[in-house]
């Protein structure tokens, strides 16, 4: 019979995993005081309730979707858990994980804009340019960029567990 002892020294190990638990999540899209502020086309929406119908879609209102956040999650997620990953070992080591969830979190906040900005598909309807020259006076014709309003309240923030 073979009697074999094994010896575990944790040299840090456990308190990484510990400081890595206790971060919160990440959050990103319209959140807080930008999200509730009220839409600028007159209809007394708010900049989330608006961002929702066309993250998702309305068929009532024939508006279809154009995702700006679950998009540009699913394409660039590849790239976020290796940041997320380089970033948590980095931070955690500093004292700061909830460092690394904010950092990757205001990466992808600014992807989900430059992706607003390079316009999601499907285009705008020519009635809906000359209602928004109409509103707004002004006719963008990418969509999600009326007022700009919906793309500088994309955001992030950690919030504990």
């Amino acid at each position: 019979m073979n009697n074999t002892t094994v010896i575990v020294v944790d040299k840090g190990w456990s308190k990484i995993q510990r400081k890595i638990k206790a971060v919160g999540n990440v959050y990103v899209g319209l959140l807080g005081a930008k999200a509730a502020k009220i839409y600028p086309d007159g209809h007394g929406y708010t900049t989330a309730e608006v961002g929702a119908v066309h993250e998702y879609g309305s068929e009532e209102r024939n508006i279809p979707q154009r995702s700006f956040l679950r998009a540009t999650v699913l394409k660039f997620k590849n790239k976020y858990a290796k940041l997320l990953a380089q970033t948590a070992a980095e931070k955690v080591f500093q004292g700061k994980p909830d460092m690394a969830m904010l950092k990757v979190g205001l990466i992808v906040a600014g992807d989900v804009r430059q992706r607003i900005a390079d316009g999601i598909p499907p285009a705008l309807a020519e009635k809906t340019i000359a209602a928004r020259k109409r509103r707004f006076g002004k006719a963008s014709s990418t969509p999600l960029i009326a007022t700009g309003q919906l793309r500088s309240s994309i955001d992030a923030e950690v919030r504990g567990k």
